[in-house]
């Protein structure tokens, strides 16, 4: 092959790069109301999964497709055509006011707490106060289904007990492996048996914390709900705060862009415990 040709050659193959390069931009998803990253926001490519944003509201895509779906639980769904992405790859999503409708009454109004989504490699942690009861026989974690679908609650998930630090958040996990729990059919609460190891709660008291695993864990990752899609985890209940019931969830922080434990400011997740007798 002559230079000439050898030439024109590699334009062409470079030329075809740069198109197919062209053809990925950079999704960029912020909230609407404070415009914030919106981290796990599920994207679709008419109506194909592609992948979920990170940390920092960013996804890749390739501009193959006819529209793009945004869902996320939290979030209203939007759907954007491949020329309005093109112009611009930075879209906003606007909070969902489904769960607003969802009043807590009391503990006797029980059917009315609203649960809270959770996605994977979620953590959500509630504080136990002291109590001079001796050993912790059960701790235990108040699932519920959502949004129209049912099963999520019998879904299995993990779960740990934390120290308090001193800033007031979870600290150290006094469990060395997360334990995996698993509802039973018919009921609302998830336990499991922790009495062999000897935890008392100290004076400053500790958390228990819900984990959700990683997405591999699960058979199935996201399931069509009244809301939207959204991941195929169980999810907890929750009940108004107050001065010794609180609770702490895991979020990425854009401040310092690190995870952080967030304080929960109306509502504390429903996780309890039960003393040896």
């Amino acid at each position: 092959m002559s230079a000439r040709l050898t030439k024109i050659f590699l334009l062409c193959i470079l030329g075809y790069y740069q198109i197919i390069n062209a053809q990925k931009l950079p999704l960029k998803v912020l909230s609407l109301k404070d415009s914030l990253a919106i981290e796990k926001v599920n994207v679709f490519a008419d109506d194909k999964f592609i992948g979920e944003t990170n940390a920092h509201g960013e996804l890749t895509v390739k501009i193959s497709f006819n529209k793009i779906r945004l869902t996320h639980v939290s979030y209203e769904l939007l759907e954007v055509d491949s020329l309005a992405l093109r112009m611009k790859s930075l879209v906003y999503l606007n909070p969902s006011q489904y769960e607003l409708n969802e009043v807590v009454i009391g503990k006797e109004r029980d059917k009315n707490y609203s649960p809270v989504n959770f996605g994977w490699n979620d953590k959500a942690a509630t504080f136990i106060p002291f109590e001079d009861k001796g050993i912790i026989k059960k701790i235990k974690f108040r699932v519920r289904d959502y949004s129209g679908v049912k099963g999520l609650k019998y879904l299995p998930f993990k779960a740990n007990i934390y120290t308090v630090g001193d800033d007031g958040r979870p600290a150290v996990s006094l469990i060395e492996n997360d334990l995996l729990l698993e509802n039973e059919k018919g009921k609302n609460w998830a336990g499991a048996d922790v009495t062999n190891y000897n935890i008392k709660v100290p004076e400053e008291g500790l958390f228990l914390v819900f984990i959700i695993p990683e997405r591999e864990f699960y058979d199935i990752d996201f399931i069509q709900a009244k809301v939207g899609v959204i991941s195929a985890v169980p999810l907890l209940s929750r009940a108004s705060r107050t001065d010794d019931r609180f609770s702490y969830r895991l979020e990425y922080a854009s401040g310092c862009e690190c995870y952080m434990w967030l304080f929960e400011k109306h509502h504390y997740f429903r996780m309890d415990v039960e003393y040896v007798k």
